[in-house]
């Protein structure tokens, strides 16, 4: 329990992180994104080292197992080397190569007799000369009896991880960086002794490197690290009590020799303003144009309204002339001169007053009802003269569109003419003409002014 205690408190001492240096002045967050795509030959790294593991096995009774060596009995040397490339300033790539002796007790005899001393389980055969404690064999030593160098080789394809890189930043003259990594690979014995035969198994590897920077192209690293596979890749001793595992940790030191072309450029910074500042501009003039457009089709339709009405005017004018000639025709050749009585001076101001009474509903063409009384009373004066010709006039202010207010000047001196007519007025006699805003008789800066703007005429010919 001592030993197991001691490795993990090492273990968790390398792990922890120094203060690193930062000499570049880069984004914190995301470490792993706004960089350019590294080339095939770029961010290579070969790594060599030495170091010291040691043999152990989990699984049940593992601890009477164990016990057959002591701790320094199964510590060994070791030796690796590795070829890695870096993809991305986080995730990088690694094929590594370990090797060596293993210092095992795994003697592979028939084991035929179990013999307990001092509470633990020892197998034995006529092969052993003797078992401490007993009167078997000749009374050599059972560790020196177990013990056993075993030749081995591990093959490993390992994933990186720059936990620095990831949580501080990628910046490239880092002092310290913590590098995690784990993979699969393959593991083979290579020893000839009677007790062994060549095996070899798939086995798992993962630790911790501690790496520090020495030069540009130069790191020294530390590595903490294990390799797990099945026992049976090295012939165990036989159990009942199910499979055990094989564990290898190791604590191994060397260089790692960084290839020239090395680094992670970033994607240029490309500022968009001007461009966005462009985009609001054509947005700004395209509704412009459309609000011009919108505008164009308002006073286009107004036009083809103003268009219509004085086609109506001309139809009425040319059925006024139609009937004219008629009439020109049924004449005799000898022409009377006609004399046309026209109404009296109070009866044309009877006639004014009648058109200054007459109202509309705001910004239509309706008449209001107190309007029909003052045009019957016109209506009566102008029956007294059939032969006079009398022209009805609308008139509006300047506010709104010029077009709208000619529009509605023409409807509402069409509307007077129509309730003449209806008042017994000959039509033939009557037409209507709308002017809008265009003759004005008083000021349109003031209410007052637009008030008297707003009216209806009417002349008398």
């Amino acid at each position: 329990m001592k030993k197991i205690s001691f490795l993990a408190l090492f273990f968790m001492t390398m792990c922890v992180v120094p203060v690193f240096a930062q000499t570049e002045n880069t984004d914190r967050y995301p470490s792993s994104r706004g960089f350019i795509t590294n080339r095939f030959f770029d961010n290579w790294e070969i790594s060599v080292g030495v170091g010291m593991q040691y043999f152990s096995i989990l699984g049940p009774n593992n601890l009477e197992y164990n016990n057959y060596g002591a701790f320094k009995d199964r510590i060994s040397p070791e030796f690796e080397i590795s070829v890695g490339k870096w993809l991305t300033p986080i995730w990088g790539t690694r094929a590594q190569v370990q090797g060596a002796w293993l210092f095992a007790f795994p003697n592979k005899v028939d084991y035929t007799t179990e013999v307990k001393v001092n509470g633990m389980s020892y197998y034995t055969s006529d092969r052993f000369p003797k078992i401490p404690g007993t009167t078997m064999g000749s009374g050599a030593d059972m560790r020196n009896i177990l013990r056993h160098r075993l030749y081995y080789t591990t093959a490993q394809f390992q994933v990186m991880c720059d936990l620095t890189a990831w949580i501080g930043g990628y910046r490239p003259q880092r002092i310290y960086s913590a590098v995690v990594f784990g993979g699969i690979g393959w593991i083979g014995t290579l020893s000839k002794a009677s007790d062994y035969k060549k095996s070899d198994e798939w086995a798992g590897s993962f630790g911790l490197s501690n790496r520090f920077r020495a030069c540009k192209f130069l790191d020294i690293y530390i590595d903490l690290k294990s390799l797990a596979v099945k026992n049976k890749w090295y012939n165990p001793v036989p159990t009942k009590t199910g499979i055990r595992t094989t564990m290898i940790p190791s604590l191994s030191a060397g260089l790692t020799f960084r290839l020239p072309q090395q680094g992670f450029k970033r994607v240029p910074h490309c500022d968009y303003q001007p461009f966005y500042n462009q985009i609001d501009s054509l947005s700004s003039a395209l509704n412009a144009e459309k609000d011009q457009n919108n505008k164009l089709t308002e006073d286009l339709k107004n036009t083809q309204d103003s268009l219509n009405n004085t086609k109506k005017s001309l139809a009425d004018t040319q059925m006024q002339l139609d009937s004219c000639q008629n009439d020109l025709k049924k004449k005799p050749k000898v022409v009377e001169k006609i004399i046309i009585q026209k109404p009296t001076e109070d009866e044309q101001q009877k006639l004014k007053d009648a058109f200054d009474a007459i109202y509309f509903q705001t910004g239509k063409a309706k008449l209001t009802t107190p309007s029909y009384a003052p045009l019957k009373r016109a209506a009566t004066i102008l029956k007294k003269y059939p032969k006079v010709k009398i022209k009805v006039m609308g008139h509006t202010d300047n506010v709104g569109n010029a077009s709208a207010n000619l529009k509605l000047s023409q409807q509402r001196a069409d509307a007077v003419r129509l309730q003449l007519i209806k008042n017994g007025v000959n039509p033939s006699n009557i037409t209507s003409i709308g002017y809008g805003d265009s003759k004005p008789i008083a000021d349109n800066s003031t209410a007052e002014g637009r008030e008297l703007n707003r009216r209806t005429e009417i002349e008398v010919e």
